[in-house]
């Protein structure tokens, strides 16, 4: 074989293989929600388990973007999915990830990031509603609250941590001990936000660092980037499933707490007291103050949280699957 022949075998077998440090400029698939639109959940590749929690829920058909990305998730695919807020995003990375859960409920397995701690809250509630019949460990990583009680939660080795990137980070950098190394899964909520924020991309680079290379990197926002952004993008793995939904459900609203009743706390900014007059005036009713410190925001919140977990359902021990 000639010198020439041999240099353009060896070409063919560099472009061939994949390489995994760089950053992602093709994209697999693309998938809109037209076919996923009379999918149930009993039609979801999830245990037996899960399906009957969903149930408990009030969930009986399950969302186009949970129809579409489940299944690719639990076959090993990083995912970037698009869809509008109260679509079923939560529930879309939140069950197969506890579905892998059940089988190996030992160390940190999934760490999910998002921008605000509003949102983090919002999650981790919907991890703790669905992952009851997986004995689910959660923790909090938003700040707001001592350090040294959130490095406490993170050193019991909660299945699911749901943080903000600085807050984690600060953690991570600190000194403490946080050990990622058996994490399996990483969600950016709010993706677009995460990828685009330049200020955040330290913090970013910071805990990605501190996860194991092999872990399963599942992306899910309200809107779909040409291509996936920032340090993170360096990081996907080849295929990368994308979705988007392209039309605008009507929706019924969020059944986490379907069946509830009880009491609301609102927490309001100055800035907010004119659209509560509004509110109020609207509704002829003359809703209750009392005034907070900064600090006492975060406890009542933790308050209602815990007051809601309290008044869930008896969940039923049916098993793993």
């Amino acid at each position: 074989m000639s010198s020439k022949a041999a240099a353009s075998d060896d070409q063919k077998k560099a472009s061939a293989a994949p390489d995994t440090t760089a950053a992602l400029t093709t994209v697999v698939k693309v998938e809109t929600d037209d076919k996923y639109q009379n999918v149930r959940i009993d039609d979801l590749p999830i245990k037996k388990s899960l399906r009957k929690q969903c149930k408990r829920m009030k969930y009986t058909a399950a969302r186009a973007v949970q129809a579409a990305c489940i299944p690719h998730i639990l076959r090993g695919e990083d995912v970037y999915a698009a869809a509008k807020t109260g679509s079923g995003k939560t529930a879309a990375f939140a069950l197969p990830i506890l579905d892998r859960l059940m089988e190996d409920p030992y160390g940190i397995f999934a760490v999910v990031l998002t921008p605000t701690r509003e949102l983090a809250y919002q999650i981790a509630d919907q991890f703790y509603t669905f992952g009851k019949v997986a004995n689910l460990r959660h923790c909090i990583i938003t700040g707001g609250v001592d350090m040294v009680e959130e490095q406490n939660a993170l050193s019991r080795l909660p299945h699911v941590v749901v943080a903000t990137p600085g807050r984690l980070a600060a953690h991570i950098t600190s000194g403490a001990e946080v050990d990622l190394s058996r994490v399996q899964f990483l969600v950016l909520d709010e993706a677009d936000r995460l990828m685009t924020n330049a200020s955040m991309q330290p913090d970013l680079t910071t805990i990605y660092n501190a996860l194991p290379p092999e872990r399963q990197n599942l992306l899910f926002s309200a809107t779909l980037l040409d291509e996936p952004a920032g340090p993170i993008a360096h990081q996907l793995h080849q295929p990368l499933y994308r979705f988007a939904v392209r039309h605008t459900a009507v929706l019924e609203g969020e059944r986490t707490r379907a069946g509830e009743g009880g009491m609301a706390l609102s927490l309001v900014a100055p800035r907010d007291l004119t659209l509560l007059k509004a509110v109020e005036k609207d509704i002829h009713v003359r809703m209750d103050q009392f005034e907070l410190q900064n600090d006492d925001v975060v406890k009542n919140l933790n308050r209602a949280v815990l007051a809601y977990k309290e008044g869930l359902w008896p969940f039923e021990l049916d098993a793993f699957g």
